[in-house]
């Protein structure tokens, strides 16, 4: 299981985002041990969408501390473990709240999500496809 980005503290409080990614170890019984640090993302972000494909684990969208973010970035993972982050194509616009990305025939897509910090959301659709 991995964890990426987030708030460190309420949002009511003007929290700085998070760039750590934790990692945990499934145990037999379902509980989640050994939290080890991997890879930081390059940037902050927190209301993002995460997904795995093909070998990567991608973190779409957010927002930072102070902008909406239209940031896609991918990260391998080898032997359990997250390798160096890379940025790869954007999202067509900025947006936060980006929480479900369903994948069907290699085809990702993302609804919605907020454009700003007042939560005034976009009712586009985007879809994304993998190189073959």
């Amino acid at each position: 299981v991995f964890i990426a980005g987030g708030l460190d503290q309420l949002p009511t409080n003007d929290p700085p985002v998070l760039k750590e990614v934790l990692r945990a170890r499934i145990a037999d019984d379902g509980s989640l041990v050994e939290w080890t640090p991997q890879p930081s993302l390059p940037v902050a972000m927190a209301t993002h969408g995460a997904f795995f494909y093909g070998g990567y684990v991608y973190q779409v969208g957010g927002i930072s501390d102070t902008d909406q973010l239209k940031r896609v970035l991918r990260s391998p993972v080898r032997d359990n473990a997250l390798g160096p982050w890379e940025d790869v194509s954007p999202l067509p616009i900025a947006r936060g709240h980006v929480h479900q990305l369903p994948i069907l025939n290699d085809r990702v897509y993302s609804v919605a999500g907020a454009i700003d910090f007042n939560l005034n959301s976009t009712d586009s659709i985007f879809v994304g496809s993998f190189p073959l």
